[in-house]
């Protein structure tokens, strides 16, 4: 944010807030910014949880972003919800922020899961959903696939570098078990012991709005980004620096990705050199493109490798979106390999129900890589996908 002078200039940023409620526009962190309710001033019902989640992300000091624009939206049932994403959509919002969620249909790719998926298709908008708090399953509709899901950390204050050795995954922050569903969270962020605007408090709540912040830095820095779902995912993903813990029983050949802790803790400034670097590729695929294929150079200075796929989940709503009829397409299975410069396969991801693929490995050798995405088993005629490597 100071560094380079990304406070999300431009960036309009939408947040959902649970039992209609919403920010106190007075606090020390906002009474100054671009705040806008779906609702009349005089007839929102404030509280912290509102107030902190929008301080992270525009807070003038404290936040993330602090001259992007907020539109604010509160949610009683999940029809509510729809009707007021599509609002928070009309207002021309890159990115959604929701830190809320039930334990009803937790863990389940739920109704409202299926339609969060067709943000990321019918309406080129990023949404981030807290994992929830009881380090149990995902809470709905955390388990949609073209989202990002956010768990939390504990990040032990560290206040100089190195700052993540005492880095401990938060004692409540939810996740999925591989019980055939779509792993999840897909990132962790800092949600323990958060303070800003004179409030304090813990929970993925509070992780979430910090995703939300570092894709509102990404799209003012690149507005192109604002429209590549799969690109800023795989983005975020790859450039992910450090997890909490090695292994939390990471599955099939992906020995970077955890259940409890997804693709690991994001990092920002790795995000932005991917980006700056035009380390992605954003595409939509027909079937005779797989194998697909794409190269990269390590040098000597390349110590560790990180690669991301990411494709999107088919789902299209007709018109009115919020009642309109679902259709949905099945999940193509794709696979990720990373080959060295003499040919020999170094990394592979290949799992069969996830809309994600992560590998890491040390390079042996420096020259040009290649990355190659198999369609393993494809189901729709095309496909939405993205890569990214650090």
């Amino acid at each position: 944010r100071d560094t380079l002078g990304l406070k999300g200039n431009g960036v309009k940023i939408g947040t959902i807030e649970a039992e209609n409620t919403y920010l106190n526009k007075s606090n020390s962190q906002l009474y100054d910014r671009n705040i806008i309710f779906d609702i009349p001033d005089s007839q929102a019902v404030t509280d912290n949880h509102s107030t902190l989640v929008a301080a992270i992300i525009i807070g003038r000091t404290q936040g993330l972003v602090p001259n992007a624009t907020l539109y604010c939206a509160g949610m009683v049932t999940y029809l509510d919800m729809f009707n007021k994403v599509e609002w928070l959509i009309s207002q021309g919002v890159s990115v959604i922020n929701m830190s809320a969620g039930t334990p009803t249909g937790a863990g389940t790719y739920t109704t409202e899961a299926r339609w969060l998926d067709h943000l990321a298709i019918q309406h080129s908008v990023h949404f981030v959903k807290s994992a929830g708090n009881d380090i149990g399953y995902i809470t709905n509709p955390g388990m949609a696939y073209n989202i990002v899901t956010v768990g939390a950390i504990d990040d032990n204050n560290s206040a100089s570098e190195p700052y993540w050795p005492d880095d401990s995954m938060a004692d409540f922050s939810s996740y999925m078990e591989n019980t055939g569903i779509a792993f999840k969270p897909d990132l962790t962020a800092p949600g323990e012991d958060i303070s800003a605007g004179g409030i304090t408090n813990k929970g993925t709540s509070f992780a979430a709005p910090h995703v939300t912040g570092v894709i509102a830095q990404l799209i003012h820095a690149y507005p192109q980004l604002a429209t590549k779902q799969t690109a800023m995912k795989a983005i975020l993903a790859a450039g992910t620096k450090h997890k909490t813990a090695t292994d939390y029983g990471c599955y099939s050949a992906i020995t970077a990705y955890s259940n409890m802790e997804g693709a690991g803790v994001v990092d920002a400034q790795s995000a932005y050199y991917i980006a700056a670097n035009s380390r992605y590729y954003s595409g939509q695929l027909y079937n005779s493109s797989f194998p697909f294929e794409k190269t990269f150079t390590v040098t000597s200075s390349d110590s560790l490798i990180r690669v991301s796929l990411v494709w999107l989940k088919r789902i299209n709503i007709s018109s009115p979106h919020p009642t309109g009829t679902v259709t949905e397409r099945p999940l193509s299975d794709l696979d990720l390999r990373v080959y060295d410069p003499n040919g020999s396969c170094v990394k592979l991801s290949v799992t069969g129900n996830s809309n994600v693929e992560l590998v890491e490995f040390v390079p042996q050798m420096t020259g040009t890589y290649k990355i190659i995405v198999n369609g393993y088993s494809l189901k729709n005629d095309f496909e939405y996908i993205g890569i990214a490597w650090f």
